[in-house]
């Protein structure tokens, strides 16, 4: 792999955000969801911290669409049916929506300053959109210089009579310079204004009568002025609206108000985390359905075999844009240790076969964990030959093999005369966790983590392939390490309002059952929240869910939008089994109070409301 793909991989780790729409487009592989995102209909993108919200929205603008080289960009951009308008609702951005309020003024006026700079920053968005779309349009080659000036010069002016703007100049850049002063007139009102009881008698106040623009019409009014100039109008326009959680409320309520009654020209696309969504309060006979009114495009993976697909060929993209390394994930990192490579069923045509990699596993655990050997017993299963009927093996072995892999590689050999073993085996970078399918599972289909893991995978090779073990495994604990430094930066207080220490407390609780216990072939690794759980520990989970470190894993049936966390069932992220020595399984679920139920009783009746009869 040249330097070059080296380089173009680690920038890409870093948060689309930063990125121009054909720095993003340069690396992009399509997930199987992506088709759904662009259909011409309000979406909600709902996906945790890293699963590529920004990316997808910004894939949406015409600029990485046509700067877009993969097999599947010529029939995207035939099949999608609008121009996007990216409006990246980051913090610095909020931080001074949120300036705005902490003046003293009243609510209704911070409201609606607030509001004002919203739609500003929207209107900028829509005209650099407009200005790209009359370019790509009509290039020199197409229309005459003076002519496409003509053109610029009518629509800016149309346009800033549209949005009561003044513009020194008719082009599109000093149209988006009269919406910057714009918003610093809005931040001067909010200090002129403030201590007023309110802005009705104050003159400044009057004259600002844009201030009271409604984003749906000033949108719809900028479309029907670029249809008339540029005679456009079979074109959609779809506002993309990211990290939409870090918005006032009532500015995502307004936005999916929104998609109840809009101008069809105009189609909304709303990012957001799993916990907190702008659907989650949406209720009442007005408020949009959906399914009618928009659909939602979950971006996690419950299930970790759903995540393959889109990271194979994600990796894969990346190495066959280089050269002298493999072409495929498995050449570069190989099989993981729960899964048997071609050569050993071949022949006897099955990997259960006592010189298979899962064969000597399975005896080395009967021989060092007498509850495993009683468990081979009960199924009539002889460790040193596994010579047992396919569907029994099934039953009895292949449903198992990660919770013997995981209690193989960490649990100490029992001792003559003595209970089961409690202490475990030190392993620092253990090597249950390389190869190609444990380490898509880890990341979580998240394409910044597999981008970051990749890039230091390659880097580490020494050009030696499948790359090492125990190389791998360095990598994915130095990831996980990483991972939990981040959380700990959530902080702490003495009722136990820690979120890593949370995460820590369940993951303890699975490693126990996992590997302690008497062997269980279907331990539990996944919590029901209770409905006794008190706010501060819902505000916990919410926060873990959004961060990426609990997964929600719904039903058949279950709701995208989590508008409650009580009764929900989650996993902990895959990230963390390396430190918690935990398998890549989805087992079965246990209440999360009965997870925490060997904490101290005061911790828990801070975690729960009610009394604490599960505790005493």
């Amino acid at each position: 792999m040249s330097a070059s793909v080296i380089d173009s991989l680690t920038f890409e780790v870093h948060n689309a955000r930063a990125l121009s729409p054909e720095d993003v487009a340069s690396t992009f592989v399509p997930p199987p969801k992506f088709d759904r995102i662009c259909e011409p209909f309000h979406t909600v993108i709902v996906g945790p911290r890293g699963s590529g919200k920004t990316t997808l929205l910004k894939m949406l603008q015409r600029q990485a669409l046509d700067s877009w080289q993969h097999d599947q960009a010529t029939s995207v951009r035939r099949n999608i049916k609008f121009s996007g308008v990216f409006v990246p609702t980051d913090r610095n951005w909020a931080a001074q929506i949120s300036a705005l309020g902490s003046r003293q003024l009243p609510l209704e006026t911070q409201k609606q300053l607030a509001y004002s700079s919203f739609v500003t920053h929207v209107l900028r968005s829509l005209s650099a959109a407009f200005e790209y779309e009359l370019n790509r349009d009509c290039s020199d080659t197409d229309c005459a210089k003076d002519m496409r000036l003509e053109l610029v010069a009518k629509l800016v002016d149309a346009l800033a009579t549209a949005w009561s703007l003044s513009v020194p100049a008719p082009t599109f850049a000093d149209l988006r310079i009269a919406l910057s002063l714009r918003l610093s007139r809005i931040h001067s009102l909010a200090s002129h204004l403030s201590g007023q009881s309110g802005p009705e008698s104050d003159p400044v106040w009057s004259e600002c009568e844009w201030i009271h623009l409604d984003l749906i019409t000033s949108v719809s009014l900028g479309i029907d002025v670029f249809e008339r100039h540029s005679q456009k109008s079979d074109t959609k326009w779809a506002l993309l609206f990211d990290e939409l959680e870090i918005a006032p409320e009532w500015i995502r309520s307004t936005l999916v108000a929104s998609m109840r009654s809009v101008d069809s020209r105009i189609v909304i696309k709303l990012a957001s985390s799993p916990a907190g969504s702008p659907l989650a309060d949406a209720s009442g006979a007005d408020a949009p359905m959906e399914g009618h009114d928009y659909s939602v495009v979950c971006l996690w993976h419950p299930r970790k075999e759903d995540a393959y697909e889109f990271s194979t060929a994600l990796v894969e993209s990346v190495l066959h844009s280089g050269e002298g390394y493999p072409k495929s994930a498995i050449e570069l990192l190989g099989n993981s240790v729960s899964q048997t490579p071609r050569s050993e069923w071949a022949k006897s045509g099955t990997a259960y076969h006592p010189k298979s990699r899962i064969g000597r596993m399975v005896l080395r655990l009967a021989e060092s964990d007498r509850t495993f050997r009683a468990y081979l017993d009960r199924q009539q299963i002889n460790p040193e030959t596994l010579e047992v009927s396919g569907s029994r093996r099934a039953r009895s072995l292949r449903k198992a093999v990660q919770i013997i892999t995981v209690r193989e590689a960490f649990r100490v050999a029992d001792k003559v005369g003595e209970g089961n073993a409690r202490m475990r085996r030190s392993r620092k970078n253990p090597d249950v966790y390389a190869g190609a399918q444990s380490l898509f599972a880890i990341c979580e289909g998240n394409p910044r983590l597999l981008l970051a893991a990749i890039s230091r995978l390659v880097r580490a090779s020494g050009n030696s392939f499948p790359i090492d073990d125990h190389k791998q495994s360095k990598i994915i604990s130095s990831l996980a390490h990483t991972y939990r430094a981040f959380l700990r930066m959530f902080g702490s207080d003495d009722n136990g309002r820690d979120l890593l220490r949370l995460l820590d407390q369940v993951g303890e609780y699975f490693a126990g059952q996992v590997i302690d216990a008497p062997f269980d072939p279907e331990p539990p690794s996944t919590i029901v929240v209770d409905s006794a759980a008190s706010q501060e520990l819902l505000d916990l989970l919410a926060l873990a869910v959004n961060l990426g470190a609990l997964v929600y894993v719904p039903d058949s049936d279950g709701e995208g939008v989590l508008r409650s966390l009580r009764g929900k069932r989650f996993r902990l992220t895959y990230l963390l089994a390396p430190t918690h020595q935990t398998p890549l399984r989805l087992g079965r679920e246990i209440s999360l109070r009965t997870v925490l139920s060997g904490l101290p009783v005061s911790r828990q009746r801070y975690l729960f409301e009610g009394d604490s009869d599960a505790a005493n």
